[in-house]
């Protein structure tokens, strides 16, 4: 009797421990992991385009952690967070050296890149959706004077109905000198894993 007993505690943990779900970090590890197609990254020789698709399991675990809320909290801030679809663009050098900023020659050309980079490059980011180019409804601009090789950008766009699980975002921008870049990712996952 002591065997069996044995037998089927072995085979239940075995088997609990091969179900799909995954600790905070990695979570996030794999969400990062460009592998599982939610990370694109080009570069036109100048700079160097990084977007992260971020799953609103992602952006709750960023926004939240592990605060120890129910159930029914966590399911609402979800559905919260699940009316955007979210993304982060990082803009950087390609030789990944020097500032970002000297881009622009004067100070006054940096004050105003760091004004465009803050406002007016959210127009210049869009992502095909259904009925065209949309705009992000959430753009925010990681602000810094200090002196770094790439800029962040965290985005937001309305969710779309007839949203496919592939996103292609546009980055078109005169004043940073971008043609235009096409960065593609694909959020669809037969096996995505749970936390």
């Amino acid at each position: 009797m002591n065997i069996f007993k044995a037998f089927f505690l072995v085979t239940g943990m075995i088997l609990s421990s091969c179900d799909d779900t995954l600790g905070t970090q990695d979570y996030l590890d794999w969400a990062q992991d460009s592998a599982n197609g939610m990370k694109a990254e080009i570069s036109d020789g100048r700079l160097i385009y990084t977007l992260q698709y971020q799953p609103p399991e992602m952006v709750y675990l960023m926004r939240y952690r592990e605060d120890g809320a129910d159930k029914t909290v966590r399911e609402e801030r979800l559905k919260q967070i699940s009316t955007l679809r979210h993304y982060i663009l990082k803009i950087g050098l390609s030789n990944g050296k020097g500032n970002f900023l000297d881009l622009a020659s004067t100070e006054e050309e940096k004050q105003r890149l760091v004004y465009y980079l803050s406002y007016p490059f959210q127009n210049d980011i869009a992502l095909m959706g259904s009925h065209g180019w949309q705009s992000p409804v959430l753009y925010h601009f990681e602000r810094s004077m200090d002196m770094k090789a790439s800029r962040t950008f965290v985005l937001g766009f309305e969710n779309d109905e007839n949203y496919s699980g592939m996103s292609v975002i546009r980055v078109l921008s005169p004043d940073l000198g971008i043609n235009e870049v096409l960065l593609e990712t694909n959020e669809n996952h037969t096996k995505k894993p749970k936390l």
